[in-house]
This record gives structure tokens, sequence and C-alpha cells, in this order.
């Protein structure tokens, strides 16, 4: 669903078509919009692993910039140190606050 909603901000605020794709679908299916000067943005909030990790990776290997979100803040995380960029927008679960 983000996905989507960045895609329609990305197409209003600076005129880009962007394509949503769910990470799952992404590493076992490809992508035919996927080129050389193509750049993906890959989201993981905790950044442990799976689909989004395997994407990352997919994406690293099949185009010329890649685009780390999550809000893992360590060092260690793959998604801040191996994409071309990195975001860490630094939000935290508060649990319940009622």
């Amino acid at each position: 669903h983000m996905g989507q909603v960045i895609s329609f901000a990305f197409r209003y605020y600076a005129s880009i078509e962007l394509t949503p794709v769910q990470a799952y679908e992404f590493v076992h299916h490809g992508h035919i919009g996927l080129k050389d000067n193509t750049a993906v943005v890959v989201i993981s909030s905790s950044a442990r692993g799976g689909a989004s990790l395997s994407a990352l990776n997919y994406a690293i290997e099949h185009s010329d910039f890649t685009i780390g979100v999550s809000d893992n803040e360590s060092l260690a995380n793959p998604f801040l140190k191996d994409s071309n960029v990195s975001l860490c927008p630094g939000a935290k679960k508060m649990g319940f606050q009622g």
C-alpha cells in the first residue's frame, strides 16, 4: 500500500512515473520495466530479512541505482549500508497509548 501512495506523490510532485511492486513478486518474477537506468526503492521497517532483503539484493544486481528505506538505525543494516542512497526516518513503535 505504501508503494501505491508513493507512486501518486512522485507523479504529482516530480512528474516521475513509479510502479509499485511487492518484494516477493519482484524477486521471483522480476519486473518488465527494470532497465539499467532504473532506480529501485526498497522499503523495510525492520531490515530483518525475508522478501524485502531479497528484493534489495535483486535490485542491487539488476539496476543502476538503489534507494534503501528502513527505520533500523544499525550500521550493519543492508538497506542503509548497501544502497546507493539510504533513508532512515527513525519511526518507532510506541505501542498502545490509551
